[in-house]
């Protein structure tokens, strides 16, 4: 059971570093079309849809990091008075919801993205990227959420048996 926390830990550690420099590539392309539109009154049509896209990436790719080191919003009104072993035991009730919600997410976005791939899809814009790598970043994104929520129930589920041990 530790090891496999282990592996999600590194995994969603690594992706989150790489994801981190997604923000490069976006930023670059956005001051490119600054440029281009204020210097030489000559706009893009690719920018802002890349620019989507290289966010999406980041945001779908980064959330087993972002859970992982426990970035996402928390409503902490009660949970906050709580002690340590009773905020694990009650996290490992809400992490049911999480995993219920997860699970369908990968199954229906999957599904989309297959028939994308299936289809071979493409963006309706004039530019008219393939768009099924973008729909593909959700399923994955959303496995590597899940596979984290899976270690930190784990983690929870071996602090309440254990306490603080």
């Amino acid at each position: 059971m530790k090891s496999f926390i282990s592996v999600v830990t590194t995994v969603n550690e690594t992706v989150g570093r790489i994801c981190s420099f997604i923000i490069v590539p976006m930023v670059s392309i956005i001051i490119l079309e600054l440029l281009l539109r204020a210097l030489l009154n000559h706009p893009t049509n690719w920018v802002h849809e890349l620019s989507g896209y290289f966010l999406a990436a980041y945001c779908m790719l980064g959330g087993g990091y972002a859970l992982l080191h426990k970035a996402h919003v928390n409503v902490d009104i009660l949970y906050a008075r709580f002690s340590p072993r009773r905020k694990s035991i009650i996290s490992l009730f809400t992490w049911m919801l999480f995993f219920y919600f997860f699970i369908v997410v990968i199954w229906r976005t999957g599904e989309a993205s297959l028939f994308s791939i299936k289809i071979w899809e493409r963006s309706t814009s004039i530019w008219g990227p393939l768009f099924w790598p973008v729909k593909l970043l959700i399923p994955v994104g959303s496995i590597l959420l899940l596979m984290q929520g899976i270690s930190q129930f784990l983690e929870d589920l071996l602090f309440a048996i254990r306490g603080g041990k």
